[in-house]
């Protein structure tokens, strides 16, 4: 069986060597995740546009990141369908006539344990999702605000709180139980740390162009450090908390009355699914990332991109506080020199090893997601020296397109430009 070389918790389809992985995870989180967040809101803020169009307005080259990343969303979208698994299950299961073995479905009967059965819980209605509509200045507007009865947070507390409760005991006094005590080991080599900060990456989703979008539908005044720290936030505190009771479950009787090691996955169904989530989609997202990056802080420039980020932020007081300006040095260190040596090092350590599994599928998989990039940036520059036009237009950024829409956001932004040059 061919399984995924990732070291992370149970987060979607992974699953982790040791439960211990979440002080990585959470470091990786606010250090990694956190500016990235940042980085890609500011863009999606400042240009109010999508990542297809943002790219090839800050630099023509880059187009093609726009359309590896409309690829890696569809993928995404398509290997998280049901029924694709549900279709994938019933092809492999017909391979099946032409061996020997026992199907796995066959091991459900009523003499067989709880092995090779799968737990199903149905969804149940605890309440409405009322929503009410939004006055602001004594104007009604058209947006709706959701609101969450109480009985819901109530219930997030509560699940909270004891789940933070069972895992410190489990830190405390940890099973004794050959098949679950390596999942309570304690391992922080520089290997956890770099599956870390790329599971931190990966959990966002960035790359994917959805934080972009959604920076894109806010105002150009709005505090973009406040928004990245509580969708960090909230993600952290969800996965952590998913991670944990997976912890827990996996020691519970459910799982030692099977007797015996019980399969993270179904040899037999999930195999492609798992490969595409673990390796192909994994390596792309870092290389999409890695791109940005370089696109952004090189054609355009981080420092002047925060100049305009520092406009959005500043509102119309003009002047930053002291905490808006440390965590505006803080993220051109990190967009800079930090975030690219660690995303680089984790492709290395990850994806050209000899333990990882990569085979000739995940390799042209991921060659048809970034292909894009290569071929775009072809046909950009043969555009350009076939009609003959300057060769640094390439790299040069779209005065008309890059930018706020409104005139009076745009005079803002030039002015901060110019004084960032003088």
């Amino acid at each position: 069986m061919k399984r995924p070389a990732r070291r992370s918790f149970y987060i979607g389809e992974n699953v982790t060597d040791d439960i211990f992985f979440v002080i990585p995870f959470c470091f990786c989180m606010y250090s990694i995740a956190f500016p990235l967040t940042y980085f890609e809101l500011a863009l999606g803020q400042y240009t109010q546009t999508s990542i297809l169009a943002i790219f090839d307005n800050i630099a023509p080259i880059g187009f093609g990141i726009g359309l590896s990343a409309l690829f890696l969303v569809v993928i995404s979208v398509v290997i998280s369908n049901d029924l694709l698994a549900l279709m994938v299950a019933v092809l492999v299961n017909s391979y099946e006539v032409f061996g020997i073995g026992i199907l796995w479905d066959n091991c459900i009967g009523p003499l067989s344990r709880e092995r090779y059965q799968l737990f199903i819980f149905y969804d149940t209605k605890f309440g409405k999702l009322k929503f009410q509509k939004r006055y602001k200045r004594k104007v009604e507007v058209d947006s709706k605000t959701l609101k969450i009865p109480l009985a819901y947070a109530y219930l997030f507390i509560t699940s909270l709180l004891t789940i933070t409760l069972l895992a410190f005991a489990v830190f405390m006094s940890p099973p004794s139980y050959p098949s679950t005590e390596t999942f309570y080991r304690v391992d922080l080599s520089i290997d956890v740390w770099l599956e870390a900060a790329l599971m931190s990456c990966v959990i966002m989703q960035l790359g994917y162009g959805g934080i972009i979008f959604l920076g894109s539908q806010n105002t150009f005044f709005n505090d973009i450090a406040t928004d990245s720290m509580i969708i960090v936030t909230a993600t952290t505190v969800v996965f952590t908390c998913q991670a944990s009771l997976y912890a827990l479950i996996r020691d519970s009787f459910f799982f030692e009355s099977a007797h015996g090691d019980t399969p993270y996955f179904r040899e037999d169904c999930y195999l492609l699914q798992i490969s595409l989530e673990t390796n192909v989609m994994t390596a792309a997202a870092a290389i999409l990332i890695l791109c940005e990056l370089l696109v952004v802080c090189g054609a355009y420039g981080s420092r002047r991109l925060l100049a305009n980020i520092s406009t959005m932020a500043a509102g119309h007081r003009g002047e930053l506080t002291y905490g808006q300006y440390f965590i505006q040095e803080a993220v051109l260190l990190l967009w800079s020199i930090v975030i690219p040596v660690v995303l680089v090092a984790t492709i290395i350590r990850n994806f050209m090893s000899d333990e990882v599994n990569f085979d000739r599928g995940d390799v042209v998989a991921l060659v048809v997601i970034l292909s894009p990039i290569p071929v775009c940036a072809f046909y950009r520059c043969w555009t350009f020296y076939h009609y003959n036009l300057n060769w640094r237009r390439l790299f040069t950024p779209e005065p008309e397109l890059w930018g706020p829409r409104l005139t009076y956001h745009r005079i803002l932004a030039e002015r901060d430009e110019k004084r960032l040059r003088v």
